[in-house]
């Protein structure tokens, strides 16, 4: 399966977990305003899981929606290719997947989220590490909602 693929299979899934989990209520703080202001939730959650996968590297980009309003947008690249599962809350797809995302690119002042973390070489093992950790319990709930084989 190729990257784009395997991308594209991580982020439908983990998207698919978050709208099962948020019509059943779950307890997850941020999740009953999904998919606004979740975009760093999300963008982290995608980290980890493409992580677990081996997908690197792996970072997270921001850029500027709206700086009237000081809206900020987050997402994640990896391997170099964009994955997005919230921009719907900026009328976009839910998904977005893409090698060259015109929308992304149409951003002001893009650039890493973290500038001394998300790196081009991509997220260290520490970060990866620190985000599993502030994530898990997360995660693990995510997981009762995951498609079942």
């Amino acid at each position: 399966m190729s990257t784009l693929n395997t991308l594209s299979d991580v982020a439908t899934r983990l998207r698919a977990s978050i709208e099962r989990a948020r019509a059943a209520e779950a307890e997850i703080e941020w999740l009953a305003r999904f998919p606004k202001k979740c975009c760093n939730f999300t963008s982290n959650l995608l980290v980890c899981e493409l992580h677990d996968l081996g997908i690197a590297p792996v970072r997270r980009l921001i850029g500027v929606v709206d700086e009237e309003k000081d809206i900020r947008h987050v997402w994640v690249e990896a391997d170099g290719i964009t994955v997005d599962i919230s921009a719907d809350a900026h009328e976009q797809p839910a998904v977005i997947v893409s090698a060259e995302s015109d929308w992304h690119a149409g951003l002001e002042d893009v650039g890493p989220f973290l500038p001394r973390a998300d790196l081009d070489t991509g997220l260290s093992e520490e970060q990866i590490d620190r985000l599993k950790s502030l994530y898990g319990e997360t995660i693990t709930q995510l997981r009762e909602f995951a498609d079942q084989p």
